[in-house]
């Protein structure tokens, strides 16, 4: 995918951080170090948020692991990995995944089993650039990927108590509920 630069403005006051241009562009083998540190302050965001469900994950090894993942995606022409990228550094990333029709569609009660579709997997958006433009370019660019790729529909899941995620997918966004995921911890 090229990359997209974007003069992004909001409407409204201007804080120092809400006016930027900001490059969305494909994960690259040099990107290792910038994913991990937003993939390590977003653990801690939603463990923040949701400790029983969410917690930092390990540093040690993280780059390796990240690299690993984007080394066998980038065969893959069902997935998409971009990164936002402000003056030169990393400010937020996103992996989607393009999903095909279950052959046993219709037999299936929910309609979104039977056509193309693109799974959202994670979006982060380091703190210094939320509420600046970066989800939205970043979203943006995989719903344009999706609909180039033939797909219907886009999904995504957040936890119902992420101030800043819950509002952006549906008022920003224009996302619905579409379901709700219990939990239970059993120890």
């Amino acid at each position: 995918m090229p990359s997209i630069d974007r003069n992004l403005e909001r409407a409204g006051p201007v804080a120092d951080n809400e006016r930027m241009t900001v490059t969305v562009r494909a994960v690259t083998a040099q990107d290792g170090l910038g994913r991990a540190a937003l993939w390590l302050e977003g653990g801690r965001y939603f463990a923040a948020i949701d400790p029983a469900a969410a917690r930092e994950p390990d540093a040690e090894g993280l780059v390796e692991w990240l690299d690993d993942i984007w080394a066998r995606s980038t065969a893959d022409p069902a997935m998409l990995m971009l990164v936002a990228e402000r003056d030169g550094a990393l400010v937020g990333s996103v992996v989607a995944r393009r999903l095909e029709p279950v052959t046993s569609a219709r037999f299936q009660m929910q309609r979104d089993l039977g056509v193309r579709r693109v799974h959202v997997d994670a979006l982060l958006v380091a703190a210094s650039a939320r509420r600046s433009g970066v989800g939205t370019a970043l979203l943006a660019a995989v719903e344009q990927w999706a609909a180039e790729h033939g797909a219907q529909v886009v999904t995504l899941e957040t936890g119902l108590g992420n101030p800043t995620s819950v509002p952006f997918y549906e008022e920003r966004m224009g996302y619905h509920r579409h379901e709700v995921v219990f939990r239970k911890a059993l120890r």
